[in-house]
This record gives C-alpha cells, sequence and structure tokens, in this order.
C-alpha cells in the first residue's frame, strides 16, 4: 500500500478510536460510500431511537478494501457495500452472516434466493441498479455501443471518465466485445485487456463526478462518463443537456447491500439501524433521495411515480435480459484484471 493510502487508512483509525472514547450516547458506525445516504433518515432514526449513526467514508472499492486489510474493520459496526464482495469477506473473516430479522420480509426475494443458501444471508439487500453511459448530448453522438466508450473517436481523447473498479471497466470491456462479464475464459480477457490497451491511448480520467452542478461533465472538462445510473439522474436533474444510456450489449446489474462486521462494537444497536432501513417507507425514502432501485419490495407502492416509472431507474425487460450480475470469480482471473487495470490507471481523479 502506498504511503498516502497507509496515511488516510492511519487517520480513519485513529478517528474511530476518538468517536468511541467521546461519544456518550449509543451509537452505530456504518462504513459507506460519501453521499450515499439521506441524512434526513440518520436525523429521524436518532430522534426516534437515540441511536446516532457516525459514517466513516470511502472513495472506491480499492480505499475500502485497503482499510479493511488493515483492520478487518474493527471500529465499526455496518458497512454497505457491492453484494459481489461478500462471499470474499465472509471467507476472510471480516463480516458475520445476519440472523432472522423481522423485517427481512420486505426484501424482494429474487435478490437472495439465487444464491448458495451460505450467503443468503452475508447482507442485507438495499438498492439495485445499473451500469450505463452519461454523456453530453450537444457535445457527442448518443453512445449506442460500449465500444464508443472503449475506442472513442480521437476528439474524445482525455475527456472519458471511468469508474475507478476494475469490476466495473474490465467486465464492461468484456460485454463491449460480446462475451460475459464473469468470463473466465483467457483468450476473452486478453481481449479485454488489449481493449483497455486502447483506451488508454485516449487518456481516460478514472473516477466519479461530484453529484453537483459543478461536476466534470457539466465544465466539459468530460464528454463521456461510465456511470451508475442513479447518479445519472441526479446529475441530469441538473444539467439537461447530458443523457444517459445503457448500451445495446447490455450491462451490469450490480446490488449494493449492508453488512454486519464480525466484531461489530454495537452488533445488537446495528441491528435496530438495519430493522429500521428495511421498513417500508424509510426505504422508499432512501431510494427516492438517492435515485436509485430498492431491493425492498414493499417500498415500491411508496415511491412517486416519477421513480417508480422511471425506465433509467427500473429498465425495461429487454435492458434487464442482455444484463448479468457478477459472480465472485477465481482469484487467478481477478489477479490478471486487476494487473491490467492497474497499467492503464492514470492519478488523475474525477471531478
Amino acid at each position: 500500500m502506498c504511503m498516502k493510502k497507509w496515511a488516510r487508512a492511519a487517520f480513519i483509525m485513529a478517528l474511530l478510536t476518538t468517536v468511541s472514547a467521546v461519544s456518550a450516547e449509543q451509537e452505530v458506525v456504518l462504513y459507506n460510500w460519501a453521499q450515499y445516504m439521506d441524512p434526513a433518515i440518520l436525523e429521524d432514526f436518532h430522534r426516534e431511537t437515540g441511536i446516532r449513526v457516525v459514517e466513516i467514508h470511502y472513495e472506491s472499492d480499492q480505499t475500502k478494501d485497503d482499510l479493511l486489510a488493515l483492520n478487518g474493520g474493527a471500529g465499526m459496526d455496518l458497512m454497505i457495500t457491492s453484494s459481489v464482495t461478500l462471499p470474499v469477506y465472509a471467507s476472510v473473516g471480516w463480516i458475520q452472516p445476519w440472523g432472522e430479522m423481522e423485517n427481512w420480509q420486505h426484501v424482494d426475494s429474487r435478490w437472495y434466493e439465487s444464491l448458495p443458501p451460505e450467503h443468503q444471508r452475508l447482507g442485507v439487500p438495499l438498492l439495485w441498479g445499473t451500469v450505463g453511459i452519461l454523456y453530453r448530448k450537444d457535445r457527442v453522438d448518443r453512445p449506442d455501443s460500449w465500444l464508443a466508450l472503449f475506442r472513442p473517436r480521437d476528439k474524445l481523447a482525455g475527456k472519458i471518465m471511468l469508474t475507478d473498479d476494475v469490476k466495473d471497466v474490465f467486465g464492461l470491456a468484456l460485454k463491449a466485445l460480446g462475451f460475459s462479464l464473469n468470463s473466465t475464459d483467457y483468450e476473452e480477457n486478453q481481449q479485454a485487456a488489449e481493449l483497455l490497451g486502447v483506451l488508454a491511448r485516449s487518456r481516460p480520467v478514472f473516477g466519479y463526478p461530484v453529484l453537483n452542478a459543478h461536476n466534470a461533465l457539466s465544465r466539459g472538462q468530460v464528454l463521456m462518463a461510465m456511470i451508475y445510473n442513479g447518479d445519472a439522474i441526479t446529475l441530469q436533474d441538473e444539467d439537461d443537456r447530458l443523457a444517459f444510456v445503457v448500451p445495446r450489449e447490455g450491462t451490469n446489474l450490480w446490488l449494493d447491500s449492508i453488512a454486519l462486521f464480525r466484531d461489530a462494537p454495537h452488533p445488537e444497536v446495528a441491528r435496530t439501524f438495519v430493522e429500521y432501513l428495511l421498513r417500508p417507507d424509510v426505504a422508499a425514502r432512501l431510494s427516492t433521495y438517492l435515485s436509485f432501485a430498492t431491493a425492498n419490495r414493499d417500498a415500491l407502492p411508496l415511491l412517486p411515480d416519477t421513480l417508480r416509472n422511471n425506465d433509467i431507474v427500473y429498465p425495461p425487460d429487454d435492458v434487464m435480459a442482455r444484463s448479468e450480475m457478477f459472480r465472485p470469480l477465481p482469484d487467478s482471473v481477478m489477479r490478471m484484471r486487476q494487473m491490467y487495470f492497474s497499467k492503464i490507471r492514470t492519478n488523475d481523479q474525477g471531478g
């Protein structure tokens, strides 16, 4: 781990120690993406229960894993993370399965029944969505294929943004070539690596647009970005020059779940918070605030029509049929993908 990453992880560990030492009230510590929780939900939960939720933010899957590799989640209770990471985190002893939960009944069973029984309770499904392309429709043509992003025209050099996530970037390079994003075939992965080599010559930026009017697309610094669908809606609300598309090859269907750390200092308090998030009215509020689809079946009728009927949030059947969820891959495949991803990744971060 580089010194900068180590210093950030050390700072977070010190912060966790300070939080625990000075708090005189019940609290739960949540490890989460920045801007991925409605502050009003946390305030209302505190008002109803007297329990304070302290958020520790990570900037990417890599920075999340860097801290976990250092301390295994010590000092934290809960983590919101991609469901594909849960079996890995369980195998190294970072998280523990959930037991019986009263409000689990509200979760749409399709998000866990397809998993092996030993994985079904590793995380509580919260939100799901897709990855697509957000672009400046006044500056570039509609990108109907992922190849428009991975083999960009010369005028897009330096103006492409990719998520800072090896799973998304490598997996969708495979989709661009007509392969499964879960391919373990050596030749198919090699072809995807070669495609990323072509893209590298266009000097892509790796990161995530800030979710306000000062984002890189609105400023013209980026003209085409790989992006999560709910974030695209947020930015479109700020700028009507932005348009979103899921390319014809299909995409990644992602699911974010909330997991309980194995050594959570406040496990029962953490359970109280998750039961609260699973209430249909609260799940609907979170979905509406973030513009992401809810995994809570009974929250759907409570959503505003503008969200429930939005085909960016809830894609039509043909998009769903062309898309797939990530599955855990063999270590050898992930090492190969990480090696090629590291080669093309720049030091620039999105904005």
